[in-house]
């Protein structure tokens, strides 16, 4: 069978928009953390598919798109929704012939 390739910086850009965007409002704690984990785990197993994992990020509440921020808790200061991410990519530097 013929190998299929795709762009892994393309997907990464794709699914961590879309653990950016999702608001499930009333169902967000169990539906949304639900796609969520569906998404983050498919972006883990593609970096990791692809020695290319560089870590995660918490999304930063400035960065959400409801007033007081997804996940963060301000009156205790702790993250209360761990599917809150942003993943990192490994560059990958490629050698010359020479090199």
């Amino acid at each position: 069978m013929k190998r299929k390739t795709f762009d892994v910086d393309q997907f990464v850009a794709w699914a961590n928009s879309r653990l950016a965007q999702s608001n499930f409002g009333e169902k967000d704690t169990t539906d949304g953390v639900g796609f969520r984990k569906g998404i983050y785990t498919a972006i883990e197993q593609v970096l990791q598919e692809a020695n290319r994992y560089a870590g995660f990020s918490y999304i930063a509440p400035e960065h959400s798109e409801t007033e007081h921020g997804w996940g963060y808790d301000y009156k205790n200061r702790a993250w209360n929704d761990d599917t809150r991410r942003i993943y990192h990519v490994k560059s990958i530097t490629y050698r010359g012939l020479d090199d």
